[in-house]
């Protein structure tokens, strides 16, 4: 069913329907519903250089820290935070750089960095809870067993004395507060800025599917980069833009790096700046892992994820890419299955593009054809074409591999004017 106070009708492919009242805050919104609805995650940005799950807070993206945000990277904070992490995953790329002579051990407390940043997104916002306790009891672990001869920290180069390291542990604000910057800087500083993305191939796939796309279309990303928004600059950006484009629509679910709330305060009146991790006072509106995402999308991006709904509920093609719904997710894997079981088209086609990841795949192909089992099941015709009742396909492709096919595919689909009468071969 359509949001509460919306006005949704379906006519044919090219017809235009009434999208649903927004809030008051944003009324501006428009008249148009999409017919073609992208899902993207963190395996589309993967492509040009971002990181995925493995990637996050790992030493790799420790040692980049160095080249591209140096102040960021020597800061004491920061280091606690991937100190933190990793004796908390009980060291699984080796010793920490920096420390002299790390002892091996550890305790196996995090999953991964998502299970981490959602314990210390918890910690650092609820001070009786249990993840702080448990926390607490990691750093107090470090403090006593790891930290005679940080050297990093002494300001003569040497060892600092036992008693004068609890000096030095930040708060879980100030963890908290890092690790949202470190973040920002992680899924930064891959996306070349606009007059080079042109230059860089491997943007080449990304520039052509942006090209290919319309009004027609609406992007509904998890991700905190810039990355689609500097592909064409006609995106029509929900929450920052007044005013409707010919471009397509893009939804930051989670927020943006490069968001960021006026001096009001207030999230309405957001601002678009550049990314800046090694500004202290740098605070983007981005979602973490935990709490932070979960009070994003109730209150303060409400009217973005209620305005998404109504794309989904009105799309006749759905593309997932890269967006393997992750289990820390669970509040937008809610939203989107619900969104899509509930869609009212005569034909929905899912498609998922997770790479090389099949057990991802799979699961989500399972769950959504689970959820859209009130359509029939779906078969296939002599032509090989999914039948007219609609489907659910997994695509053993990356990213850039489908969206380079899909916008070759879409341009000829236009130049023999047969683009509105089915989806792109599956």
């Amino acid at each position: 069913m359509a949001p509460q106070g919306a006005s949704v009708d379906f006519p044919l492919r090219h017809g235009k329907v009434d999208r649903p009242k927004a809030p008051t805050a944003i009324a501006w919104y428009g008249s148009i519903v999409t017919e073609r609805v992208w899902i993207i995650g963190a395996g589309f940005s993967r492509g040009v250089g971002g990181p995925l799950l493995d990637d996050l807070l790992s030493m790799r993206t420790y040692r980049r820290l160095k080249f591209e945000y140096p102040a960021l990277h020597d800061s004491r904070h920061a280091y606690w935070v991937y100190y933190l992490f990793h004796h908390g995953s009980r060291y699984p790329e080796g010793d920490v750089p920096g420390y002299s002579g790390t002892p091996k051990g550890g305790s196996r407390w995090f999953k991964n960095a998502e299970d981490f940043l959602e314990q210390l997104d918890i910690a650092s916002s609820d001070e009786s809870s249990a993840e702080r306790r448990h926390l607490q009891l990691l750093l107090n672990e470090i403090a006593n067993r790891y930290l005679s001869k940080v050297r990093t920290l002494s300001k003569h180069g040497g060892a600092i004395r036992r008693d004068h390291v609890k000096d030095h542990i930040p708060t879980f604000e100030e963890l908290g507060a890092t690790a949202l910057r470190l973040m920002a800087a992680e899924c930064s500083w891959y996306v070349p800025i606009p007059e080079r993305i042109s230059e860089v191939e491997r943007t080449i796939p990304y520039l052509s599917w942006a090209k290919s796309l319309d009004a027609d279309d609406a992007i509904l990303t998890f991700n905190y980069d810039c990355l689609v928004e500097r592909l064409r600059s006609d995106f029509s950006v929900k929450l920052l833009d007044s005013t409707e484009t010919d471009g397509p629509q893009l939804f930051k679910m989670h927020g943006s790096a490069d968001w960021q709330a006026s001096g009001r305060g207030t999230i309405q009146e957001t601002i678009r700046r550049e990314p800046a991790p090694e500004d202290e006072e740098y605070r983007p509106i981005m979602g973490m892992p935990g709490n932070s995402k979960l009070q994003l999308r109730r209150y303060d991006l409400s009217a973005i994820w209620e305005l998404a709904k109504a794309e989904l509920l009105a799309a006749s093609d759905v593309y997932i890419i890269g967006y393997g719904m992750p289990e820390s997710d669970a509040s937008a894997r809610e939203f989107l299955v619900a969104a899509l079981a509930a869609n009212q088209r005569p034909r929905l086609d899912v498609t998922i593009v997770l790479g090389d990841d099949e057990f991802r795949s799979k699961r989500l192909q399972a769950t959504l054809r689970q959820a859209i089992g009130w359509r029939n099941e779906p078969t296939v015709v002599s032509s090989g074409h999914p039948s007219n009742t609609g489907c659910v396909v997994a695509l053993p492709q990356y990213a850039q591999d489908f969206l380079q096919a899909y916008a070759i595919d879409r341009d000829r689909r236009a130049c023999s004017g047969t683009e509105h009468l089915s989806s792109p071969p599956r």
